[in-house]
């Protein structure tokens, strides 16, 4: 079943320990995760994620602890919360995005055609 990014991460307070008890079994059974609204999760937070997954997962030599992402979103919409301010980047501009999008084309934008009523 579907949640919130910080309902089912506790903004990350499992890696201070707070809810790591609480959130354990759910993370647990997880196979497949999907993230949409990417646009808006900074660099950090796709770390933090990949690190919580290795741990869990017991699998420290897989991205995301072996679990299958899908991402979901627009770069065109909202940025990551602190943007521009130093010290947040965009998830694309992250070490483990790298490690898992491999880009094969870039698609360039083609002619605009106007439509004309007849």
């Amino acid at each position: 079943h579907g949640m919130t990014w910080h309902k089912a991460t506790g903004h990350f307070s499992f890696l201070r320990g707070g809810k790591a008890n609480e959130l354990r079994p759910m993370w647990q059974k997880i196979s497949t995760l999907v993230l949409d609204e990417v646009s808006m999760k900074s660099a950090r937070s796709l770390y933090h994620l990949d690190q919580w997954l290795r741990s869990l997962k017991t699998k420290p030599d897989r991205v995301f602890g072996g679990v299958h992402l899908i991402f979901c979103g627009d770069f065109f919409q909202l940025p990551p919360v602190g943007i521009g301010y130093g010290g947040t980047s965009f998830c694309f501009e992250s070490r483990v995005w790298r490690q898992l999008i491999k880009p094969a084309r870039q698609l360039a934008p083609g002619p605009k055609f106007d439509a004309v009523d007849p």
